[in-house]
């Protein structure tokens, strides 16, 4: 048994298993969780079902897996509302693609309405309730231009002990009245509970897509020049971890799994601090295993071939 394994096999996780919410499961639930999915809880939501339809395979890895087909909206009393099916299952949205602004980019064909439906809305803090769960651990939506909104909506007590939240946000005009990649960092900034541990830029090619079609009449070919032409910054996935600068707010079963999520998206190094504090506030020895565990991993970095590359361009060489 791994080390995160026996942390996650502790009683402080029997009766309060790590929680996991996906917002825009389209195509499968998040891959990061593949390691603690069989200890977890998921809420997975998608409104466009043309591809969202996990496995019963995939049921049976979880602890428990709910699937909501359905809008998440900041007001689930908000009753039906519009959604936009778009070419891509992938970028569908509550929000109205603007189709003006995206006709500058090789990606626009993905973003062409096919079709507008009435939806009913749920909220997240209604669906916690309904499944009398009191807590979202890992917080991850790509909702298409409401990422933030969503996550502000839930409910303070919940939204503050979070350990890690993801968002992919958009950087480029792709839908009218998104929430952009800067309003998310201006938010977490400011609200001092979280820190930007990753952030990887995505992108495509600006060419106006009436240009491409005169040039390529395939759309195959189209496809290519989106992917191997000169890409331009279009989005963002970003990943917040908490930073736990309120060390009272949480408990030991909190501390234990802000060390394996940390480690899990190999941020060594805040482990090694989570280990700590664990320790200095709880005192059971499972943290001087996490603290070693972390410690020799952080070491390790030192031998790492990214860290030989560095020296080698350094040397010349």
């Amino acid at each position: 048994m791994g080390l995160i394994d026996k942390v996650l096999s502790r009683n402080e996780f029997k009766d309060e298993p790590p929680v996991l919410l996906d917002i825009g499961a389209s195509g499968t639930i998040h891959k990061k969780w593949k390691k603690i999915t069989k200890y977890s809880i998921c809420i997975a939501f998608d409104a466009d079902t043309r591809d969202f339809n996990p496995e019963p395979a995939i049921a049976r890895k979880y602890k428990k897996l709910f699937i909501k087909n359905a809008l998440v909206t900041e007001n689930g009393s908000a009753g039906q509302v519009d959604f936009y099916l778009t070419k891509s299952p992938y970028c569908s949205s509550l929000l109205k693609p603007n189709l003006e602004r995206l006709s500058k980019w090789a990606f626009a064909p993905l973003f062409e309405i096919d079709q507008t439906i009435q939806l009913k809305c749920v909220d997240i803090n209604s669906v916690l309730s309904e499944l009398k769960l009191e807590r979202i651990d890992w917080f991850k939506s790509d909702s298409q231009g409401t990422d933030l909104r969503l996550f502000k909506s839930i409910s303070e007590p919940i939204r503050d002990k979070i350990i890690t939240a993801e968002f992919e946000p958009g950087i480029l005009d792709a839908y009218e009245g998104e929430d952009k990649l800067h309003a998310i960092l201006s938010h977490m900034d400011s609200s001092k509970k979280f820190w930007l541990s990753e952030l990887e830029l995505k992108g495509t090619t600006r060419i106006e897509y009436e240009s491409l079609q005169g040039l390529f009449k395939s759309r195959f070919m189209q496809k290519v020049i989106g992917r191997v032409g000169k890409n331009s910054p279009g989005w963002g996935e970003m990943t917040f971890l908490n930073s736990f600068k309120e060390p009272s707010m949480f408990t030991k079963r909190d501390v234990l799994l802000a060390w394996v999520i940390s480690t899990l998206q190999g941020q060594h190094g805040f482990a090694l601090e989570i280990a700590k504090l664990g320790k200095k506030n709880h005192n059971d020895s499972i943290f001087d295993e996490l603290k070693k565990y972390s410690a020799r991993k952080v070491f390790l970095w030192a031998f790492s071939f990214k860290y030989i590359t560095i020296i080698l361009r350094k040397m010349g060489l």
